[in-house]
């Protein structure tokens, strides 16, 4: 088994026959025909953080409105990634957010949002262990986005015993890291 870790924006999975193996987060329109085999592996949660030190020093955050007024670390400058749904109790709501910050790479917003540039939308996997060590709380409590599907996709060229193996080795490492 050799593994490929490509952290692109562009998407692994729009050329299914290239991988044996792709994983997706979010939704698959661009499959729909392809021949892959699509086995969704995960569910990923996710929620608004902030350090404590950020949220002292900014405007109270109170309501999912208020975060108009935050520096928020987004994903990218288009304008959908700029509009956050968010959902507690059967009640959902939009909100445009905008910052000094943007990167696709969501570690780097974690890493950013720990050292008090503004809120940031994580995976709850991802910001345990942040907040465990004190470097993020939660912001908005209740509130969270919708949740994704993370998938495997598998390529009509793949040898179907070894990826396989593969995504049920993956489903058992994200079910003890608390993804779902």
């Amino acid at each position: 088994l050799e593994l490929e870790l490509n952290l692109s924006p562009s998407h692994a999975t729009d050329e299914p026959s290239r991988h044996d193996v792709a994983l997706r987060l979010g939704p698959l329109d661009a499959m729909v025909g392809t021949g892959a085999l699509v086995r969704p592996v995960a569910t990923v949660h996710r929620r608004l953080y902030a350090s404590a030190r950020y949220l002292a020093k900014a405007v109270p955050l109170l309501a999912p409105v208020d975060l108009a007024a935050h520096n928020c670390i987004v994903e990218g400058r288009e304008p959908d990634m700029n509009l956050w749904h968010l959902q507690r109790d059967g009640s959902q709501t939009s909100v445009r957010v905008s910052g000094t910050l943007a990167t696709n790479n969501v570690s780097l917003r974690a890493r950013l949002a720990s050292e008090d540039f503004g809120i940031v939308a994580l995976p709850v996997y991802m910001a345990a262990k942040l907040v465990e060590k004190g470097a993020l709380v939660p912001a908005l409590s209740g509130w969270e986005l919708p949740s994704m599907t993370l998938s495997a996709v598998v390529s009509e060229k793949s040898s179907l015993g070894k990826a396989r193996v593969f995504v049920e080795w993956l489903e058992s490492r994200l079910r003890r890291s608390a993804v779902d």
